[in-house]
């Protein structure tokens, strides 16, 4: 009998539940000019006025390195005046309103570019490290459906990504490749949705086929095979680090992990929605009514890299295997990396030490153990016969 290993996880569950809590929700910003994000003012700053006031040398007892230092200013008070640009000594310097004009020879003068930059940063509050514009990045936003562009050719108009792509094409002056033959069409498809060649007689009846929907059949059939998702689940597998073995120096196989690699398989060939996918990986046997197959979803937890020796007296041994978890959750699921945010803040990252371990609390509770899939009688029987 086969026994699948899963865990016990109290989690919050939902697509992007690990935020709640995490990334706090932020007013639309109301603006007349575009935000200004701190990294770009850190880079004026970096290459013009680093080498005077940074970690080196800081003349005048003035460091402009972080938000803090240049309120605190230098010999000749604040560098900083937030929400009054053209207040600040920092604007009087770099126009040379206050003399001497600064970044001095042989340094070259701000653009008026980049004065406009500093100024729109202070007016804004001369926001630091975790910003507004951080806290809205991308990555947390709602998908938004962009209206479709038109298109001369009508050609391109067939499907919505085409409009794009020709739009993109035009805009750059480049000329389109002339269109497939159908013994290419039926190539690509097949490699692309099943990675396997199609036959001389799949092709032949393809090209010869007088059917007007002769190649929405032939993709309906690929997505029906059994090899689409033997295909398309090996990139959910190494996003979620699957592996038969568990790494390290010993290395040791994982004699039930192929239920986990079936089980992503069975859901690419099932369609499964993604939000139901991530579900079963986070919290698979806390369903109200869990399946086989949701309870198999929870390895998920076990086959990242693991010592799997010697663990009772490495203690520290668990907050590396919760790191794992962390970062995949959301490197995986969210495109979002937290790994350095295990031991420091970035300045100008979203996600801080505290909503890393916020994060690593509802991981914190998980026990690993094993899950029969198998009838109850037979398990029992089993159970029997080992005594």
């Amino acid at each position: 009998m086969e026994v699948e290993s899963s865990h016990k996880v109290r989690v919050v569950v939902g697509a992007l539940v690990l935020l709640a809590g995490t990334v706090p929700q932020i007013a639309p910003l109301t603006a007349q000019q575009s935000p200004v994000a701190a990294k770009d003012v850190a880079a004026i700053l970096e290459k013009k006025c680093f080498q005077c006031h940074g970690e080196a040398l800081k003349m005048g007892n003035l460091d402009l390195r972080t938000r803090e230092s240049m309120l605190k200013g230098g010999d000749k008070g604040p560098a900083l005046a937030p929400g009054k640009g053209d207040a600040s000594l920092l604007i009087h310097r770099v126009t040379g309103k206050v003399a001497p004009q600064m970044p001095m020879a042989p340094l070259p003068a701000l653009s008026d570019r980049e004065v406009a930059l500093l100024r729109d940063w202070i007016n804004q509050g001369a926001n630091w490290g975790e910003t507004q514009q951080d806290r809205q990045w991308w990555a947390f936003q709602k998908p938004l459906r962009r209206a479709l562009p038109k298109v001369s050719d009508a050609r391109w108009a067939r499907n919505p990504v085409d409009a794009f792509i020709k739009t993109a094409l035009d805009a750059k002056g480049l000329v389109p490749a002339s269109q497939a033959d159908r013994a290419m069409l039926i190539r690509r498809a097949h490699l692309d949705l099943i990675g396997l060649l199609p036959s001389p007689a799949e092709v032949d009846a393809f090209v010869n086929s007088s059917s007007p929907r002769a190649y929405e059949d032939l993709i309906e059939k690929l997505l029906a095979s059994p090899h689409y998702g033997e295909r398309w689940a090996r990139y959910w597998l190494d996003v979620v680090r699957y592996a038969d073995s568990s790494g390290f120096e010993h290395d040791r196989d994982l004699a039930t992990a192929w239920r986990f690699r079936d089980y992503v398989i069975k859901s690419f060939n099932d369609d499964k929605p993604y939000n139901q996918l991530i579900i079963e990986h986070l919290a698979g046997d806390e369903l109200d009514n869990p399946t086989n197959d949701s309870v198999t979803a929870t390895a998920f937890y076990r086959v990242g890299p693991r010592v799997r020796f010697r663990e009772k007296d490495n203690p520290f041994y668990r907050y590396d295997y919760l790191d794992d978890i962390v970062r995949t959750t959301f490197q995986g699921f969210m495109g979002l990396s937290v790994h350095c945010a295990r031991c420091h803040d970035h300045k100008f990252d979203p996600i801080t030490r505290m909503d890393y371990y916020r994060s690593m609390v509802m991981f914190f509770g998980y026990v690993n153990y094993d899950h029969p899939l198998m009838p109850k009688e037979q398990v029992r029987e089993w159970e029997r016969k080992c005594v």
